[in-house]
């Protein structure tokens, strides 16, 4: 990013102007005049940047400022349960800072988003390294395989299947279920917590659902 840039190059010429300084061994008045120059112009210049840069992403932003916003789900294949690939590392996550997990099956949105589209459904797939279509899905899964399904493949039971997605949310305090349209550009709702935040629900059957019998566990103990 260019803020590492601009911060690398005013700590280069601090130091070689020190560096200098030190070397050449001036008279002590010039010496101090000349440390103090170098370590304030370019510590002004940088911070001055770095703050301009902010607000600019700030006032540009579509959220005008960083958000937290969460969404639980959960993926079934012919009625197993599907898990996303472990999170790792310091940051113990799956993803990007922007969109990512942290095993628990939930989706987080952390940042300040330029634009809304970036954090649809279909994007935080692709974060986590898989990918989401009407048709198919495509996810990376905690036995370190990759598992690729899309409509029209075969459940045990024989029968072809299709994916179909489901909602959880509140509305005046009550828990709500709909079917909506299988789409990667679906976006979550703009909350923090779950409930009221989405519990999505991608389920694969060989039955068309009007409705399903999975709920994420927020959901099961809310209590308005």
């Amino acid at each position: 990013m260019i803020e590492y840039l601009v911060l690398g190059i005013c700590a280069v010429v601090i130091l070689s102007t020190t560096s200098v300084v030190l070397w050449r061994k001036p008279n002590a008045v010039f010496r101090l005049r000349l440390a103090f120059a170098a370590i304030i112009v370019p510590g002004i210049f940088g911070m001055v940047y770095l703050t301009t840069s902010t607000v600019i992403t700030i006032v540009r932003a579509e959220t005008h400022g960083p958000v937290h916003w969460h969404a639980d789900f959960q993926i079934y294949h012919c009625g197993t349960a599907l898990d996303l690939v472990n999170s790792s590392g310091l940051n113990n996550r799956v993803g990007t800072p922007l969109l990512h997990e942290h095993g628990d099956n939930r989706i987080h949105v952390e940042g300040t988003v330029m634009d809304i589209a970036d954090v649809s459904l279909g994007h935080f797939f692709s974060a986590v390294g898989g990918e989401f279509t009407p048709i198919s899905l495509r996810l990376p899964t905690s036995d370190q395989n990759f598992i690729i399904v899309k409509n029209g493949d075969l459940c045990p039971s024989g029968q072809p299947g299709r994916w179909q997605m489901f909602v959880y949310s509140v509305a005046s305090g009550n828990i709500v279920q709909r079917l909506v349209p299988l789409s990667a550009d679906y976006h979550i709702a703009q909350e923090v917590q779950v409930p009221p935040g989405d519990c999505i629900i991608l389920e694969f059957s060989d039955r068309v659902l009007k409705s399903t019998e999975h709920m994420c566990s927020a959901y099961t103990t809310y209590d308005p």
